[in-house]
């Protein structure tokens, strides 16, 4: 991935292409030290030790203009959390047939949320990173086509975005094994509509995904292919559905934003519908801006409440704890506090407690980050 993170940035800048006179380069960097105590929680799952890494990163961006029309763009984004491995995170052109439609070809981001352009640019919000009872999703990137549409209409104006395309992803996480996403036939809409001071958004997309993991094929070991608790625990070709709906009110030092979303799983034994929700309030006062946030997920799995599997089944130990597991109900309160050191950067501080209701775990996590753009 490295030796194609520097291919992509030499094709920018290669003698001859007429490129390189109108290349623009811009960039951020988010620098966050985390600390988890008391012990580990079902939504965050914080190391006890000081963290540096897993809310890290630096990205560079590369746009330029081909023509008067005709433009592309391409970021490069290293994580902390993958031992800061150079990684492609955006590769797309962009063709503007007028001042109201344009089209995005090449791979993107799939416009769940709000801030999904701008998930990882931490200046450009006040927390440390977005609430992540929603924007914690495993696939958030596709490739394909993204027609965009914005006007003006009686003072209100209108934003609405339209994708195809596939999905692939390969997730390392701490506390999971690797998971690779495939997703085919993926599409989908948002709509936004801004007045005065209220914005409003929804979208729906679906997907046919298929998701590979060892110990989800080891738990369906004990079935045959083809049987239905075998298909069940298998993600296989199945269609995923995600909808949303959000809101946000800004007047001059207030703001107050909130976001919602379900996933559908189709048959899957581990959740048959997931639902995210946050509502968050901030303040600005010059430099500093205080903020609080709550939220809340829930997930419905409906395998055992419909006796799916059977007392007298061969289902392992291990099954059994990961459908209990994966049946989270967790609420979370977060608050903190932005500095704006300069126009290009910021220093936040924030608490977060989360609370597993199924459980009664709790987790209490202290965040500390400098968040720069250039």
């Amino acid at each position: 991935m490295v030796k194609k993170s520097f291919f992509l940035a030499a094709l920018l800048f290669l003698p001859g292409t007429g490129v390189a006179d109108g290349v623009s380069v811009t960039g951020f960097a988010n620098f966050v030290a985390t600390q988890s105590q008391h012990g580990k929680g079902a939504l965050i799952r914080d190391p006890d030790e000081l963290d540096f890494n897993r809310f890290s990163d630096v990205a560079v961006q590369f746009s330029s203009r081909i023509s008067s029309k005709l433009s592309v763009t391409a970021q490069v984004i290293a994580r902390g959390s993958e031992d800061w491995s150079p990684d492609i995170e955006w590769a797309y052109a962009s063709y503007d047939f007028n001042n109201d439609w344009r089209l995005n070809v090449g791979h993107q981001r799939v416009p769940f949320f709000f801030y999904s352009d701008i998930k990882d640019v931490g200046y450009a919000y006040p927390w440390i990173e977005p609430p992540e009872s929603v924007y914690n999703i495993a696939s958030e990137s596709f490739d394909g086509i993204n027609l965009m549409y914005r006007k003006r209409y009686m003072g209100a104006t209108v934003e609405v975005q339209s994708i195809y395309g596939t999905m692939t992803e390969n997730v390392d996480d701490r506390n999971v094994d690797r998971l690779e996403i495939r997703g085919k036939d993926t599409y989908g809409a948002n709509v936004q509509i801004q007045y005065n001071d209220f914005t409003l958004r929804a979208g729906h997309f679906r997907s046919t995904m298929t998701v590979k993991n060892d110990t989800m094929t080891l738990l369906a070991s004990p079935w045959l292919p083809g049987e239905q608790t075998y298909e069940d625990i298998l993600l296989n070709d199945e269609t995923v559905s995600f909808s949303a709906l959000g809101f946000k009110w800004q007047q001059d030092s207030h703001t107050l934003f909130s976001e919602m979303t379900e996933v559908r799983y189709g048959d899957s034994i581990f959740a048959d519908r997931e639902r995210n929700f946050y509502i968050s309030y901030a303040y600005n006062l010059g430099l500093f801006t205080p903020h609080i946030t709550w939220g809340r997920t829930i997930e419905e799995n409906t395998f055992i409440s419909q006796s799916r599997v059977p007392l007298d089944s061969p289902i392992t130990q291990g099954l059994q704890q990961a459908v209990l597991l994966n049946g989270r109900d967790i609420s979370f309160q977060q608050g903190g506090l932005r500095y704006d050191v300069s126009a290009e950067s910021s220093l936040k501080f924030e608490l977060l407690r989360e609370k597993a209701r199924n459980t009664g775990e709790v987790e209490r996590v202290v965040r500390i980050g400098m968040t720069v753009v250039f």
